[in-house]
């Protein structure tokens, strides 16, 4: 992993070429949105985590922070490596390590991350990292879908249907290409893949699974906890 590397910078220092290389890598992957939605959503955002290999951009992730009454609240913004990238851990090493940072800063304030899902890559995802969180195929978690809700209809209004749990974000706002929205039929049968197509049955079509999972420490596979209690984030003024 040596040729890897990922760091932290904030939006409003991003030069105009960093912006386009931003747009070629989600335009890879996504289809139904053009350059000026992309970035007028980047610009919404306040920080995001570049992955580089050999000194080129493969991946991003965007990242939004605000105060709510129930804490502080992470809203992820789009998410993409390219495929050839994805056994990678840098990346994820380096969000858990930010949010780490984020949580020692406000250690009194609970900190939740509030994502929409598209794909059920992401969403296998919160299984990994997490050991709660909402929704999950096995169990119920009341608090979490009350405050995600809430969320949800602050943020995304009549976008939101309380009722499914779903962001009906409309095919312009973007959907995953067929070959990375395409799910082999052998998995279907996996609890939380057969969980997200029922939760989300039109995913292909841009609607999104309003997701919210509490970080802290003891939310997290074991296997992670260092790096959340250990930041060691590298951040870029540009």
């Amino acid at each position: 992993m040596a040729d890897y590397r990922a760091y932290v910078q904030k939006i409003s220092t991003l030069t105009d070429d960093r912006r386009e290389q931003m747009a070629e890598i989600y335009f890879q992957s996504y289809a139904g949105s053009d350059l000026s939605c992309f970035l007028a959503d980047l610009d919404n955002k306040d920080e995001t985590l570049l992955l580089e290999y050999k000194g080129q951009l493969v991946g991003f992730s965007n990242i939004q922070f605000y105060e709510h009454e129930q804490g502080v609240i992470v809203y992820s913004g789009d998410t993409i490596v390219m495929p050839k990238h994805w056994k990678q851990q840098i990346l994820h090493r380096v969000w858990i390590m930010r949010m780490g940072l984020l949580k020692a800063q406000a250690p009194n304030k609970k900190l939740y991350w509030f994502l929409l899902v598209k794909g059920v890559r992401t969403y296998k995802c919160l299984k990994v990292f997490a050991r709660t969180f909402y929704p999950h195929w096995l169990h119920d978690e009341p608090e979490l879908q009350r405050l995600a809700s809430h969320l949800a209809i602050d943020k995304f209004g009549s976008l939101y249907n309380s009722v499914t749990g779903v962001v009906e974000c409309p095919e312009h706002y973007g959907y995953l290409k067929a070959p990375l929205a395409r799910i082999p039929e052998s998995l279907h049968s996996r609890p939380e893949v057969n969980f997200f197509l029922r939760k989300n049955p039109h995913y292909a079509h841009g609607h999104e699974l309003v997701c919210l999972c509490e970080l802290v420490q003891e939310n997290f596979a074991t296997r992670y906890q260092k790096w959340f209690t250990d930041p060691e984030v590298e951040f870029i003024h540009e």
